[in-house]
């Protein structure tokens, strides 16, 4: 109880000797609480529960507006606090499973040089794995339920069709990346010979099924973090949609290769996960967003839906728009670049089931990605070889 005849002053030392830091104490407890939860639910089980109970997190938030009528206060802002509280502990909790199952970022690891190369070793057969089981049917069913996925994919390869219409040389073009070659048989219509090239075996195995004896398409398997199996000045386009930028542990070496065996003013079409997303600033939204895929940011790695619904993780490693340049070798310029898909990357994808409503989101992310909006799930960058 306070005492009667307080002054302000007396008020204002009380908020800043005892009750702020009596809250801020009791905030502590509650994470600390928190991490204790996620210990028990990951020693407990042979797989990581769920973070986020979405009914019990309801539950919790309506006994919380109960009460606080009770006591007389503003249900809606009890409520509205212990919202941000649940998010902060969600957050604290995914953080800690995190470094208890995935341990260090890659790009961390310099330290520890076995470990790194161990976890970078994981994570490049996680991606077999994935591409494996994802081959027979990547085309209708990887992104069928993310819808900002799907529309992200449709606007890079809109944006990538209008690039190489603008090229006076279309002898030839490279698809670093190619999976099953959808983007590879769309290039065909503009460049003489196309060649896609993909670390999975599976994915090119499909492609050449996909084929059907076009003999401007050709499809090889490579592992371009060991060379570009091209001759020198041999392209005028090089092709990394999707991300696939991101996937590449040695990019600057790729990158490097690429300058060589393009042709001059020929173009990168760079796709990378952008850092600065707006989904990353959130940190955490109670809810599957609409991608496909799920960025760590501070590990260098993607959770990727596998065709079982497994959830398997791969390299890939997040750039903000300020580092593209650096990473581009000499006698390469950045031309243009823009960030997509924003407002649908953050939404869950039950949203979408109404045509209006993909057409409204989709109209405001590509005018947020051309009005020069820095905040898109994903950076689309255009690159010319000057010399």
């Amino acid at each position: 109880m306070l005492k009667k005849g307080l002054t302000l002053p007396e008020i204002r030392e009380i908020f800043r000797t005892k009750a702020d830091k009596q809250l801020v104490e009791v905030l502590g407890k509650r994470l600390e609480l928190s991490r204790l939860v996620e210990k028990l639910k990951r020693e407990g089980r042979k797989t990581p529960d769920h973070i986020y109970n979405a009914q019990a997190e309801e539950e919790r938030l309506n006994e919380a507006g109960a009460y606080a009528k009770e006591l007389g206060i503003n249900p809606y802002f009890v409520q509205a606090v212990l919202y941000l509280i649940i998010c902060e502990s969600c957050k604290a909790q995914m953080a800690q499973r995190d470094e208890a199952l995935f341990g260090k970022a890659i790009s961390a690891g310099a330290e520890n040089p076995d470990e790194a190369s161990g976890r970078s070793e994981e994570l490049k057969r996680n991606l077999m794995a994935l591409a494996g089981g994802w081959a027979e049917n990547y085309d209708t069913r990887y992104d069928a339920k993310y819808f900002a996925t799907r529309a992200h994919r449709e606007y890079e390869e809109e944006l990538l069709m209008r690039e190489a219409a603008l090229l006076d040389d279309r002898e030839m073009a490279l698809d670093i990346g190619c999976a099953t070659g959808r983007v590879s048989f769309k290039l065909k219509k503009q460049f003489k010979l196309v060649v896609g090239l993909d670390i999975s075996a599976s994915m090119i195995t499909k492609a050449n099924v996909n084929q059907t004896g076009d003999s401007r398409v050709r499809f090889e398997w490579a592992d371009v973090e060991k060379g570009i199996p091209l001759g020198d000045e041999t392209v005028s386009l090089v092709n990394m949609n999707l991300g696939t930028a991101s996937d590449i542990q040695k990019l600057p070496f790729v990158l490097t290769e690429a300058r060589r065996v393009l042709k001059r003013d020929g173009i990168m079409f760079l796709s990378f996960y952008n850092k600065n997303a707006l989904l990353h600033q959130l940190e955490f939204v109670p809810w599957e967003v609409s991608l496909a895929a799920e960025f760590n940011v501070d590990r260098d790695w993607l959770e990727v839906h596998s065709a079982t619904g497994e959830k398997l993780a791969i390299y890939a490693k997040a750039y903000e728009a300020g580092e593209l340049e650096g990473l581009l070798p000499k006698g390469v310029i950045l031309t243009s670049w823009l960030t997509h898909p924003t407002i649908s990357s953050i939404l869950p994808d039950v949203i979408f089931e109404e045509e209006v409503v993909k057409t409204a989101i989709a109209e405001i992310d590509r005018r947020l990605a051309e009005d020069g909006y820095g905040a898109g799930a994903y950076i689309v960058a255009v690159a010319k070889k000057t010399g």
